[in-house]
This record gives structure tokens, C-alpha cells and sequence, in this order.
């Protein structure tokens, strides 16, 4: 067969991961806007996205993304709803901060910094080990998780580069955010969950072959 009628060749194989990108995106940014449902959304996303990182065959977007959205909806959502309270908070004493005085300000912005990127980091660990293992409590994946992100470094600054590099790119030029917004909400879920998926997926690989793991049935310590 002609190599450029083949759907394994590269070209190929990079149009219908684009395909698969913008589908997973788009299924995620629906389920989101009722912001309550999207923690379970988003660890929904990083589910199918742990199939793409390790070239699952069996991988189908819409199925399997709703199939993991109703399973941890409820899990998912009483942890989603404290976390969003937390983020809230800590974007508002940021913004607050300006207004003060030296070098009360300075400080209130640095804690306020600080606690944003402990805050990614819990979600971002978190909600990759709920994605792939089963824990009677939800909060147990955000403690791992924490651990996870002393023990793992350079997967936990690719986890805030990938989370804080659009609200840079505001920051320095927001007619460069502008435009560069539709490409943002129509990939940017998807290819970032990917890329994430990518970045933990030794760590998550290594808890699996510790346990056997096959299907989600465990609960790793990290």
C-alpha cells in the first residue's frame, strides 16, 4: 500500500491524535460549565488521557470519558467543591494584596503564590492517582499526591508550567492571549492532560507494576 494511504504513518497518526485532542477538549469543557461537575470532569479527562500516554488500542474518547465521569462523579465532586473554595480564596488575597502597604503586601502575594502552586499540586497529583487507582477516600489521593510532588520534581514543574503559562502569556501580552484563545479552549484541555499524563506516567507506571495493577483496584502510597 502507498505509505501516504496508509493510516499508520506518521501524518496519519498525528491528525487523529489532533481529532482525539479536540474531542476530549470539547467533551470537557461542556461538562465543566456547570462548575460543580468539574472536578469529575476534569478527572474524567486525565482518565482517557492515561490511555493516550500509554497507546491504549482500546482507548474510544466519548466512552470512555463518560464512563469515568459517572464513576467518580460523586468522588470527584466532594473534593472538586472544597478545592475550588480554596483557589477562590487564595486568587483573592492575591488581588487583595496590592492594595496594602509594604511589606505587608509583598508577603500576603508571596503566601498567596505559594499556596496556588500547593493548590496545582494537589489537584494535579491528586486527581492523576484517582484517575488510575480506587481510594475509599478521596482525600487520601491528595495526600499522596502531596508526597508525590516532593518526591517527584521536574513531573511536578512540568505540571505548573502546563497550568500557569497561559495566565504568563495574559499577563505579558493579552492580544497574544487573544488569539492565541480559541486554540487554547479547543486543544488546550485535551493536549495538556496528555502532556501531564506523559510527565507522571513513569511514576504512575512504577505503583502499577509494584501492585500487579491491571485495572483500577488499588490504592498506591507513594
Amino acid at each position: 500500500m502507498n505509505a501516504k494511504m496508509n493510516a499508520d504513518n506518521p501524518f496519519f497518526r498525528f491528525m487523529s491524535l489532533l481529532g482525539d485532542l479536540l474531542l476530549l477538549s470539547l467533551v470537557w469543557l461542556i461538562c465543566s460549565l456547570p462548575i460543580v461537575t468539574a472536578g469529575a470532569s476534569t478527572l474524567a479527562l486525565f482518565a482517557v488521557a492515561h490511555k493516550l500516554a500509554r497507546k491504549d488500542k482500546t482507548c474510544r474518547i466519548l466512552r470512555d470519558f463518560f464512563r469515568a465521569f459517572r464513576r467518580d462523579l460523586k468522588q470527584a465532586t466532594t473534593l472538586w467543591l472544597p478545592l475550588l473554595l480554596v483557589a477562590a480564596l487564595l486568587i483573592f488575597d492575591f488581588f487583595y494584596a496590592r492594595d496594602m502597604a509594604q511589606p505587608w503586601n509583598g508577603l500576603l502575594t508571596a503566601g498567596s503564590v505559594a499556596g496556588l502552586l500547593v493548590w496545582i499540586a494537589a489537584l494535579g497529583w491528586g486527581f492523576a492517582l484517582l484517575s488510575r487507582f480506587v481510594y475509599a477516600r478521596g482525600r487520601d489521593a491528595i495526600k499522596n499526591g502531596l508526597a508525590l510532588t516532593v518526591r517527584h520534581p521536574l513531573a511536578t514543574v512540568v505540571m505548573f508550567l502546563l497550568a500557569l503559562w497561559p495566565a504568563v502569556v495574559f499577563a505579558l501580552s493579552p492580544e497574544v492571549f487573544l488569539y492565541l484563545l480559541p486554540f487554547l479552549l479547543l486543544f488546550g484541555p485535551g493536549a495538556s492532560a496528555l502532556a501531564l499524563a506523559h510527565a507522571v506516567r513513569p511514576t504512575i507506571a512504577a505503583l502499577e507494576a509494584e501492585r500487579g495493577f491491571v485495572e483500577p483496584t488499588n490504592t498506591p502510597d507513594p
